[in-house]
C-alpha cells in the first residue's frame, strides 16, 4: 500500500498523507502505474458525468475542455510537458548529447508547442464526440490505458541521461511487472466495458483493437527513440503516456461511433 501511495503521490496532485514514508526504491512501484489511471480515470468519469448533466447537451464543448483541463490540473501537467520536450528534441535532427540539452531545457521550442495544441485540441473534440454519444466508459479507461505504457517502456531499457527523474523507473520493470498490470489494466477494462455496454463483440473488439495498436506503436516509437539518444529519458515516459491517450481516444472514437 505504502508503495501504490508513493507513486499517487509523484504521479498526482492528490495528496493523500502528508508524512507519508517515502521508499527509497521507486522502480518498485512500476507495478502500481496502471492502478494509478485507474484514480485518474475514475476521478474524471465523476467530473464529466457531474458538469455534463449540469451543463447540458448544449455545452458539451465547454464540458471536453473542462475535462481535459481537469486532468491537467490533477497530474500538474507532468506528463504534457515530457510530450513537448520529446517533440522538440527528437524532432530536432541533432546529435545525441544536443538532443538530451533541448529536452532538458526548461523553455519550450516551436515543435514542443505545436504538438501540446495538437494534443489538446484532438483530446477535447475526441472527449466531446465520447460525450455526445454517451461513452463515458472511455474517458474511465483512457489514463488506465495509458499509464500502463511507462512500465512497457520502463522494461529491458536503459536511461539516455544520468541522474534523470526517469532513471528511477527506467529498466526497473521486471516480467511480473509488465505481466500483472497488464493483467489488471486489461481486466478492469473489459469489466467496465460490460457493466457499461453489455456483452457487445462490437465494444470489445474496438477496445482490443485500440490497445493492440497501442502496443505496437509504442514499441515502435522505443526503437525509433533509440536510434536517436541510445535509451530512454523520463520525458520520453510522459511522451509515451500522452501519446498513448491520445490514441486510446482517437481509436475508440472511430471504431466506436463508425
Amino acid at each position: 500500500m505504502i508503495k501504490f501511495l508513493n507513486l499517487l503521490q509523484f504521479l498526482t496532485r492528490l495528496t493523500v498523507k502528508k508524512d507519508l514514508d517515502m521508499i527509497d526504491d521507486m522502480g518498485e512501484t512500476l507495478v502500481f502505474f496502471p492502478l494509478v489511471g485507474i484514480v485518474i480515470g475514475f476521478l474524471m468519469y465523476i467530473f464529466s458525468l457531474v458538469l455534463s448533466n449540469f451543463l447540458g447537451p448544449k455545452f458539451y464543448i465547454l464540458v471536453s475542455i473542462f475535462v481535459v483541463l481537469f486532468e491537467t490540473i490533477l497530474t500538474g501537467g507532468l506528463h504534457i510537458d515530457g510530450f513537448g520536450d520529446t517533440f522538440d528534441g527528437i524532432f530536432s535532427y541533432r546529435p545525441k548529447e544536443k538532443i538530451l540539452e533541448i529536452m532538458k531545457d526548461p523553455t519550450m521550442g516551436t515543435n514542443g508547442v505545436l504538438a501540446i495544441i495538437f494534443l489538446m485540441v484532438t483530446k477535447v473534440v475526441c472527449i466531446e464526440i465520447l460525450l455526445e454519444y454517451g461513452l463515458y466508459i472511455i474517458i474511465f479507461q483512457v489514463p488506465m490505458v495509458s499509464r500502463f505504457v511507462p512500465v512497457m517502456l520502463s522494461y529491458n531499457t536503459i536511461s539516455a541521461r544520468k541522474n534523470g527523474m526517469g532513471e528511477m523507473f527506467i529498466g526497473k520493470a521486471n516480467n511480473k511487472d509488465v505481466i500483472v498490470s497488464f493483467g489488471y489494466m486489461i481486466a478492469v477494462i473489459l469489466l467496465s466495458t460490460y457493466l457499461y455496454k453489455g456483452f457487445d463483440i462490437r465494444a470489445f473488439s474496438s477496445i482490443l483493437t485500440a490497445i493492440l495498436i497501442i502496443i505496437f506503436i509504442i514499441k515502435w516509437f522505443k526503437r525509433a527513440v533509440y536510434k536517436k539518444i541510445n535509451g530512454l529519458t523520463g520525458d520520453i515516459l510522459g511522451c509515451g503516456v500522452e501519446l498513448a491517450e491520445l490514441l486510446y481516444l482517437v481509436i475508440t472514437v472511430v471504431f466506436f461511433i463508425k
